[in-house]
């Protein structure tokens, strides 16, 4: 996922991720992980998350962590 420039900082991507996150619960999920770019580390950790594993490029996108979150421990 990804929030455009313009409407970052307005708590639109936290609305994204804890829907995403209410959505896989529902369904019985306990864990969500995902590649996220090395300059939205941070949102993340703050939402719960971990950093797992050495970082990775893709391509013209740049430099990217898998992180993930357990939701069983909620």
């Amino acid at each position: 996922m990804a929030v455009l420039d313009h409407y970052q900082k307005q708590g639109l991507g936290e609305l994204l991720v804890r829907h995403a996150e209410h959505y896989v619960a529902k369904k019985g999920g306990t864990l969500i992980w995902f590649n996220a770019r090395e300059s939205a580390i941070g949102f993340y950790e703050k939402m719960g998350y971990f950093v797992i594993g050495r970082p990775f490029n893709i391509g013209d996108i740049g430099r990217h962590y898998v992180m993930f979150k357990n939701l069983a421990v909620c």
